[in-house]
């Protein structure tokens, strides 16, 4: 369809594989473990995810989730699709979700991001998606795929600003 793909994983494996089928491919380390991230949402976030809704560049989460190596991304076209499927589970998905949600956010309103998270019904993946994401946990029925789960979320856009990024020369950029 003339879209464009770009994989963004933890796995020096899977980046190999990937690499093979296009050249776009950013190596990102997650920091933290599921622990430490989770209790840090469930003690900095409401349940509903209100606190990530606003115009601020930084939020509650902003210094500990957002992914430092990402630079140029501001400049790339708008995302349609983001499957969050890693990291591992001992790292916790709580990076992820929260630069996908940031990405979203930081396009214009009349653009929306389909985000998935596989993996839903581990729960602290649950957990961490709720907040982060705005979802009520009291809704969530079930899953779309036996024992792993599938949620789904469509986030509009709201030229919400992109924390800065570091550049590959190491200086921030905003």
């Amino acid at each position: 369809l003339g879209g464009n793909i770009t994989f963004i994983d933890n796995s020096k494996e899977w980046m190999g594989s990937c690499k093979q089928w296009h050249p776009d491919i950013r190596l990102i380390e997650p920091s933290g473990n599921r622990t430490w991230h989770t209790q840090l949402i469930q003690k900095l976030v409401p349940q509903d995810g209100s606190g990530l809704d606003t115009d601020e560049v930084a939020d509650p989460l902003t210094a500990s989730q957002w992914m430092p190596n990402l630079d140029g991304i501001e400049d790339e076209p708008p995302w349609d699709v983001i499957v969050v499927d890693g990291p591992p589970e001992n790292l916790g998905r709580s990076q992820p979700l929260y630069v996908a949600k940031r990405l979203a956010q930081s396009y214009g309103p009349n653009h929306y991001t389909n985000t998935f998270l596989h993996d839903a019904s581990r729960h602290d993946n649950c957990i961490i998606a709720n907040a982060i994401m705005g979802h009520d946990p009291s809704i969530y029925v079930g899953n779309t795929l036996p024992r792993k789960g599938l949620k789904h979320w469509r986030v509009p856009g709201r030229n919400r600003k992109l924390p800065p990024t570091v550049t590959n020369n190491g200086s921030e950029t905003v």
